[in-house]
């Protein structure tokens, strides 16, 4: 059952987009179009709204005119701001993020950069802006690029701006010293970081946790607000996916539902 002041998450996944298109507005048909419901499942929830004091309807006969009332105003704008104000902070966050590639051809003169001796070969070792630079002088050369750490509210976005700014660094290398380096590929030790607080309350029973092969469940100092750590950014963006699929999916049960209903009763 619907309350006027306690609205379920799965209720809202649906009322919040009716009000909207009903401030925007459109008539019933078309929120059904736009929102790809039944005309049915569609009045029940605008039932359950006026019942609640957030929607009302003008005008006789067939044609009628959804509008919101000023509670059902208030209802909208109040969650439109929490999202909003959600959205604006940071969600995930990608650290210890390594870029990797095959040199092909090394500098020509000897690098003014740090030298670290190793055991039959040198690394030297640089910065260029917030990218740490390692050129690895062994049998198979090689050179990685570690940006520093970023937020962010997009995996993939974070990941596709990081590999464009290494990139570029990469490409200004060649042009200055005279060098030839392969194609950037993302080391295995990165962390894609899903900020959560459902992963701290994990932690406060078990510990750390760690799952072979995907990442981690952790809360770290200063903040602990929990995280669940990924060491591949696709898992990361699924993990975010998650509650629209969810969503989809229930929709999706739900018409089928109404289908078989409907065959039964005819």
């Amino acid at each position: 059952m619907y309350r006027s002041s306690k609205f379920y998450y799965k209720s809202l996944t649906l009322l919040l987009p009716i009000l909207k298109s009903i401030e925007e507005g459109l008539t019933a048909s078309e929120i059904a179009q736009r929102l790809n419901l039944s005309k049915q499942l569609l009045s029940y929830h605008i039932s359950k709204l006026k019942g609640c004091g957030y929607v009302t309807e003008n005008g006789r006969d067939v044609f009628k005119l959804l509008e919101l009332t000023e509670a059902g105003k208030n209802f909208l704008a109040m969650y439109q701001k929490c999202s909003f104000g959600t959205m604006s902070k940071p969600i995930c966050r990608a650290e210890n993020v390594r870029f990797k590639a095959s040199v092909y051809k090394m500098p020509l003169s000897p690098v003014d950069w740090h030298t670290v001796e190793m055991h039959n070969w040198n690394q030297y070792t640089t910065k260029v802006d917030s990218i740490k630079i390692k050129l690895n002088d062994g049998k198979r050369p090689t050179i990685e690029f570690i940006p520093a750490p970023v937020d962010g509210n997009d995996p993939i976005k974070l990941y596709l701006s990081l590999i464009l700014d290494c990139t570029d660094v990469a490409k200004n290398l060649e042009l200055t010293l005279d060098m030839k380096v392969g194609r950037l590929e993302l080391s295995s030790k990165g962390e894609w970081i899903i900020y959560n607080p459902l992963a701290r309350t994990i932690t406060e029973y078990t510990g750390r946790v760690t799952v072979e092969g995907i990442g981690k469940i952790n809360a770290s100092l200063p903040a602990r607000t929990g995280e669940f750590e990924f060491y591949d950014p696709r898992a990361a963006a699924q993990f975010l996916d998650l509650p629209r699929d969810v969503s989809k999916l229930r929709q999706d049960v739900r018409r089928i539902l109404q289908f078989h209903m409907l065959r039964e009763n005819n």
